[in-house]
């Protein structure tokens, strides 16, 4: 059962970046992202910076950029998925900040 579900969420996670990569304008087959995705992300978890920044625009440009996809596309393809985090994290902290003060002191 965990290893379904983990094979669901990561193809969420490929798919989420492949419908932003589609709005982009890419033309990249869907299948390619089951294996450009993973690989990014993986190199994106090396510690060389803070929350991949750099590391991630690097990727997605060689990545991309063996499809013919230009290096701008691929950056903002790195920016709009980060933002798109953010955001998701911001209004979870918010969410938790609210409960949280709902619940009182511990």
């Amino acid at each position: 059962g965990c290893v379904a579900i983990s094979v669901i969420f990561q193809a969420n996670v490929v798919l989420h970046f492949y419908l932003i990569a589609e709005a982009l304008g890419f033309g990249v087959p869907v299948i390619f992202y089951f294996a450009l995705i993973p690989v990014s992300l993986f190199i994106m978890m090396v510690p060389i910076s803070i929350n991949g920044i750099g590391v991630r625009e690097q990727t997605f440009i060689v990545l991309f950029g063996t499809f013919g996809v230009p290096a701008s596309s691929a950056i903002s393809l790195a920016w709009i998925a980060l933002a798109f985090v953010l955001v998701q994290a911001v209004a979870g902290g918010v969410v938790f900040a609210l409960r949280r003060k709902k619940a009182g002191p511990a």
